[in-house]
């Protein structure tokens, strides 16, 4: 008697509740889901701005509130735009007066105040260059296209040591990368310059990864103190006593902006023994199904 009342409860009432609660459990994932993708986009957005837009699916709030993310994905877009773009400009025409100063100051007969003035001509052109260059870092416009990394790693190693430069590229990518030639060769240069400029030299490895490639450069100069290591790759910070020297606090900016415009990301950290370690890793897979929605939005957004 009370196996058939117990086989009852569990075939009539058991079964129910439990298929009532997996159809619930689905349910409420499927509403969820949506606003996790929103939470995520939203968080995402701090660190990139040009990601791809929000499909607009799901229940009609939802809906309602990813087209108004995609909307103001846009607007900050379109502004950042125009604040480069102004800033690209004025830094551009700063170059027809310092040329022209640069050529009254070859006039001057004190031959002394004459390369004072040159000297000071010339840090301001660099500083304009090298404004310029962090500017359009962030903002390429050049078609993405397949890259032979290992001939660019190479191109670059020849330029250092035709300088006298110790430079040593070692291992191999796989296969071609894709993205954009010219900002990835200022990113790679930059990093590989840093490691030259305070470390004597740079050791460079190259390798293609589970989900994508990552380029390694160290060196064996004074490192970066550990609280410094999240704000050095901000703009125009330039570290007081461990790395002294020229440049304007650019270098590592614009390392990281390339790494962020090819959909990676740019992680330094300290050496066992003395030095610094730049990874400058990018993911194929997520460059390709991401990046190009990414570019299409940049240019929509200009």
């Amino acid at each position: 008697m009370w196996q058939l009342v117990l086989d009852y409860v569990v075939r009539i009432y058991l079964v129910r509740i439990l298929l009532v609660l997996l159809i619930t459990l689905v349910a409420v994932r499927l509403v969820t889901a949506p606003l996790k993708r929103l939470a995520d986009a939203a968080r995402a957005l701090g660190h990139n701005l040009r990601q791809p837009p929000l499909s607009e699916e799901g229940p009609s709030e939802v809906r309602e509130a990813s087209a108004a993310f995609n909307a103001m994905q846009r607007q900050l877009a379109a502004h950042l735009s125009q604040r480069t773009r102004f800033l690209a400009a004025v830094s551009h025409d700063l170059r027809s007066p310092l040329t022209r100063m640069r050529l009254r100051t070859e006039r001057i007969d004190d031959a002394n105040l004459r390369e004072l003035l040159l000297q000071d001509l010339e840090g301001m052109r660099q500083m304009v260059d090298a404004t310029l260059a962090y500017i359009s870092s962030g903002e390429t416009r050049e078609p993405q296209q397949l890259i032979d990394l290992n001939a660019l790693l190479l191109s670059i190693e020849v330029d250092f040591t035709d300088q006298g430069r110790q430079v040593a590229v070692h291992g191999r990518a796989t296969g071609p990368v894709r993205g954009y030639a010219r900002s990835l060769r200022r990113g790679l240069r930059n990093l590989i310059e840093n490691a030259v400029r305070y470390g004597g030299g740079a050791e460079v490895n190259v390798s293609s990864t589970a989900s994508g490639w990552e380029v390694n450069v160290a060196d064996r100069g004074p490192g970066i103190p550990e609280e410094q290591l999240e704000r050095v790759t901000e703009p125009f910070l330039r570290l007081d006593a461990s790395r002294q020297g020229e440049g304007y606090g650019l270098g590592l900016s614009i390392a990281d902006a390339v790494a962020k415009a090819h959909g990676g990301r740019l992680t330094l950290r300290n050496r066992e023994g003395g030095g610094l370690e730049a990874i400058f890793a990018v993911g194929a897979n997520k460059w390709c199904k991401c990046r190009e929605s990414a570019h299409r939005l940049a240019i929509s957004a200009q």
